[in-house]
């Protein structure tokens, strides 16, 4: 595996490598200048706040998908619950 690819062989595009963690695998950091070294992003500092600023910003909009696998073992269409769904 090339140190630019996942673990699928997929070339990160977005991402530079930095290192090799032993326990964890490869780490990789974002490419764009003004992302590097943030601790936060649009006024959020945390996973949690992100994702509630999403569902303010997009409550309509798709955020969770599924599909259902019929008896014959073919995928359905997805089905996806809205950010404001989500975040009840």
């Amino acid at each position: 595996m090339a140190v630019n690819e996942n673990i699928y062989g997929t070339v990160l595009k977005n991402s530079a490598f930095l290192c090799d963690s032993e326990r964890r695998g490869p780490i990789h950091r974002s490419v764009d200048p003004e992302l590097q070294g943030r601790t936060s992003l649009n006024g959020c500092n945390t996973l949690y706040e992100t994702f509630q600023r999403s569902i303010s910003l997009h409550p309509n909009q798709p955020c969770l998908g599924e599909r259902l696998i019929d008896s014959n073992g073919n995928a359905g269409p997805y089905i996806f619950k809205s950010y404001s769904e989500c975040g009840m």
